[in-house]
């Protein structure tokens, strides 16, 4: 089944939307995160703060490792298809 150029910029919108999407999910869940600590009352030490900080940081970029590889398959379907 072979792709014409509206449906593969339909797919590549679609494809757009849901990465963006998740990344302001998992971003908002971050924020969310940091705002649950805070709000803790408890104040967080520098190791404490850095921990949390660089596991969010980590997580956001694995996210994005995930987001790389949907798009790579989903273009390399399209293009053997």
């Amino acid at each position: 089944m072979s792709y014409d150029l509206p449906n593969q910029l339909f797919l590549a919108v679609v494809m757009f939307g849901f990465t963006i999407s998740l990344q302001m999910a998992a971003t908002l869940g971050a924020l969310e995160v940091r705002r649950h600590a805070r709000a803790s009352g408890k104040a967080l030490t520098r190791v404490g703060a850095s921990l949390q900080v660089g596991l969010i940081a980590t997580s956001l970029l694995i996210l994005a490792f995930l987001q790389s590889l949907i798009w790579a398959f989903s273009s390399v379907r399209l293009t053997f298809e």
